[in-house]
């Protein structure tokens, strides 16, 4: 029986280590997007990047309205930049 619930926690923390990884990787791939796609006009807007491990999938939410277009304008690129990066998402959301 702890056999088991030991190796029940080896695959949570596995599962949880690896989710954390992913995060991780498309924050800083997405913060460097925006770097590279707005220059220094990104600087003065705050955006929410939040990654669903359940769903794949990712939530931006900006406080403007107009950054959010211009991302949605540009979810194209972003994609293919995240899949050169080896991330696959089923879902992007931008509010």
């Amino acid at each position: 029986m702890f056999k088991s619930l030991d190796k029940t926690f080896e695959k949570r923390k596995k599962i949880l280590s690896q989710s954390k990884d992913k995060n991780l990787l498309i924050r800083e791939g997405l913060n460097f997007f925006l770097k590279n796609e707005f220059n220094e006009d990104i600087k003065g807007f705050s955006l929410l990047i939040t990654y669903d491990p359940k769903n794949n999938s990712l939530l931006i939410t900006a406080e403007n309205k107009v950054l959010a277009n211009e991302l949605t304008i540009k979810l194209p690129k972003m994609t293919d930049f995240l899949k050169t990066r080896d991330i696959r998402l089923d879902r992007i959301l931008i509010r």
